[in-house]
């Protein structure tokens, strides 16, 4: 799993805990369920484990997948009324209330997260040259991941060029001996002739995929806006 991957990842756990967490103490206070905080904290987490066992079971679970979802939807209340008389009695009734109060909750506090981490994570751009074809074509949008950084050769990114935003192949890692292709290399706003180039740390080699751009552009890594997914 790259760095991405495992960034996501993390993201999601996190937004679920919090998301379970916040709707469970919103719907309880909303329907005047008073817990301590102690009886709280292990209501929420019996209904975590109730949930990820849940979601870990309806994931690897193939066809059966949609049966096990729904039985958790239905199921659910009756497991979260077993939770709450644990240290509350409270009546079926009240925990249905709480129970579609809470899936309610979920759902517009995960949806609002989502945006706002796809906001931050993801970027739409669309591409304002034929230099990648045949890869990608002029006016086509594609999705940039901005906390990308393990930079490998072949990966497509989005820079920051000198006037605007450029997208390109790299075709050679910091720290490498890079032999050059066209034997031109553009970097700032100069021009190097030479058939290869030593990059420093920071430095990325990047090219384009189309034959009418014979060079290629040494970018800084603190210049790359992300890596085209």
């Amino acid at each position: 799993m790259d760095s991405s991957a495992l960034f996501v990842l993390v993201v999601v756990i996190l937004i679920t805990i919090s998301t379970v967490l916040l709707a469970l103490f919103v719907s309880l206070r909303m329907l005047k369920i008073h817990l301590s905080r102690g009886e709280f904290f292990k209501v929420a987490l019996l209904w975590l484990i109730f949930i990820g066992a849940a979601s870990a079971i309806g994931y690897y679970g193939g066809v059966l997948s949609p049966v096990v979802g729904l039985l958790s939807l239905v199921g659910g209340a009756y497991v979260l009324h077993w939770i709450l008389n644990r240290y509350k009695k409270t009546s079926f009734k009240r925990v249905i209330e709480t129970y579609l109060l809470v899936l309610l909750f979920s759902v517009i506090f995960s949806a609002v997260t989502a945006m706002l981490v796809v906001a931050n994570y993801v970027q739409r751009y669309q591409i304002s040259s034929d230099s990648m074809v045949p890869a990608l074509h002029e006016g086509q949008n594609v999705l940039v991941h901005k906390y990308e950084k393990s930079y490998k050769v072949g990966d497509i990114i989005i820079y920051q060029g000198l006037k605007s935003q450029v997208v390109g192949r790299i075709t050679a890692t910091p720290g490498n001996n890079a032999t050059l292709k066209y034997g031109l290399v553009e970097k700032g706003d100069q021009w190097i002739y030479s058939s290869n180039y030593q990059l420093s740390n920071s430095e990325l080699l990047v090219g384009s995929d189309s034959q009418k751009y014979q060079f290629e552009t040494v970018v800084e890594r603190n210049k790359v806006i992300g890596v085209v997914k």
